[in-house]
């Protein structure tokens, strides 16, 4: 005979409806949940729950428990200016980009002064009318190449492609990237949740350790207040017992009085 199955409406798991009582009385005394995520998981599984949901998902920037990665927008994160390619905080890039679309360049091809805004369609316009072909450019050193394929393959190889900084997280080009991590790691900064000075290199793995430290106190701070409601109500049962103990003996001094007069 095969197992009915129901849904445990504390840890959403299936169980068997035979065991429906004794899951639940397990399921009562030993589940919490996240106040960080809201996911439910066994007490004695809080460390393993703080290593496999919330530091696989903590943004490297702001340091925050994200859900879905796809619909964050972190203004902690740099963004690359279209027009410039200088790095600006998510805050300052479109103030910025209005500002920088309205500043003017030298086409090289015809020698007039465009927009910044309008530069990738004037600069195809121009190439044609000028050199009859379309040039295709890095965006990073200025090279031309003859076909687009080979711009794909020589700019993944580029030495002036930016490269993302581990510790400041802005891009530098890739010929500088060395030095600057060598002199960036050493720097030290404030760790967003302690306040402690750390260097720059070890900055991320700290401030993980913080935030795991502070989700296991925020766990032992709710298993202890789970204490003392047990606690409690063992004391309010005691005194309730003692308190009917007490009024039978008052009844049955009161029935004995009553019974000599």
């Amino acid at each position: 005979m095969n197992d009915q199955f129901t849904i445990c409406n504390k840890c959403m798991k299936q169980i068997s409806q035979a065991n429906t009582m004794m899951h639940q009385l397990y399921c009562e005394r030993n589940t919490q949940t996240c106040e960080t995520c809201g996911q439910q998981f066994d007490i004695t599984q809080e460390e393993e729950h703080i290593q496999s949901v919330h530091l696989p998902n903590t943004c490297k920037y702001c340091f925050q428990y994200i859900k879905n990665f796809n619909i964050h927008t972190c203004a902690q994160q740099p963004h690359n200016c279209e027009y410039c390619q200088k790095q600006y905080l998510f805050n300052q890039i479109e103030e910025h980009k209005k500002k920088c679309g309205q500043l003017q360049y030298k086409c090289k091809y015809c020698e007039q002064m465009i927009l910044n805004k309008m530069k990738v369609e004037h600069t195809k316009k121009c190439q044609i009318a000028i050199l009859g072909h379309i040039e295709f450019i890095c965006k990073y050193c200025g090279e031309s190449l003859i076909s687009n394929q080979l711009l794909i393959e020589h700019e993944s190889i580029c030495q002036f492609k930016p490269f993302e900084c581990p510790y400041c997280y802005f891009y530098i080009e890739e010929i500088d990237k060395d030095e600057h991590l060598y002199y960036c790691g050493s720097r030290t900064d404030q760790c967003s949740f302690c306040k402690m000075k750390v260097i720059l290199s070890q900055k991320v793995e700290h401030q993980l350790d913080c935030i795991r430290k502070c989700l296991m106190a925020k766990c032992n701070i709710k298993k202890q207040e789970n204490v003392d409601k047990v606690q409690l109500s063992k004391q309010c049962d005691e005194f309730e017992e003692d308190y009917e103990a007490y009024m039978q003996q008052v009844e049955d001094q009161d029935n004995e009085n009553y019974q000599d007069q």
